[in-house]
């Protein structure tokens, strides 16, 4: 995706909904205007996230972003945000310094899915993370998962940490734990006796994740028990860990949730 691709993003930016069109709906239907208006901010923080991810080639957006940035949609404005300072070549350093204070959840949280936008290049907010993972606020708690998900990094000590919410009696919790699991990819083989269990979960949703989870690390099991050989001079020749292959679908859905 070029630089051509900018006026096309930022109309789909720009395609706020409706009001004439969103009125007539609400006179058919609540239901369907609101269900209107859902679907119009999800494309518009689509095109955010894309514009970001073009960087620089985006300049030109800049105002359209900044516009979008004080939305009083919560996932447009994050988005706008985060797309700023990916076309500024801003780091993710000032978003992570503020997930040492918890004082205002929403904040908190905010933050938290914005620093995990930027991926690999938030790792160093993991360890805040884990430690937000023990917060008394359940929903600081939530935020934390998802964040971990989308930024998919050091599996020895994310999965292991994130285990125990699989298990949790909420629902919510569960869902969350199951999508940042995913998130890594098959680096999760080693939660594979969870998401085994996970199987007979109570909830559709985690039961269905698990069931394609299960398939696909049982694959990647066979693969690596078949790649295990002994070279002609007699060390043993063990494939590599495997990255995440997954990103950050799995988690947004997550935070959706």
């Amino acid at each position: 995706m070029g630089g051509r691709s900018v006026p096309f993003l930022v109309r789909r930016l720009e395609d706020a909904p409706s009001a004439k069109l969103t009125d007539l709906l609400a006179k058919v239907s609540s239901t369907g205007s609101e269900f209107y208006r859902q679907r119009k901010m999800i494309w518009q923080a689509r095109a955010a996230y894309l514009l970001g991810e073009m960087g620089a080639e985006a300049r030109s957006a800049e105002a359209n972003l900044s516009k979008a940035a004080v939305s009083g949609d919560r996932g447009l404005r994050q988005a706008a945000t985060v797309a700023l300072m990916k076309i500024r070549h801003q780091p993710p350093d000032s978003l992570i310094q503020k997930l040492k204070d918890t004082s205002d959840w929403q904040a908190w949280g905010d933050n938290a899915i914005m620093a995990a936008q930027f991926g690999a290049l938030a790792e160093s907010a993991v360890p805040i993370l884990f430690g937000a993972l023990e917060n008394t606020n359940n929903l600081i708690q939530a935020q934390s998962l998802v964040a971990l998900g989308m930024i998919a990094q050091q599996p020895d000590q994310c999965i292991p940490a994130i285990l125990p919410f699989l298990t949790s009696p909420n629902v919510s919790d569960r869902q969350r734990a199951m999508g940042a699991l995913l998130s890594f990819g098959t680096n999760a083989l080693r939660a594979r006796k969870a998401i085994q269990a996970a199987l007979t979960d109570s909830d559709p949703w985690i039961r269905q994740q698990a069931e394609i989870a299960n398939k696909t690390l049982e694959r990647t099991e066979s693969s690596e028990e078949r790649s295990k050989s002994v070279e002609p001079n007699g060390a043993a020749n063990v494939s590599q860990p495997l990255r995440s292959e997954t990103d950050g679908p799995s988690s947004a859905a997550g935070s959706s949730r």
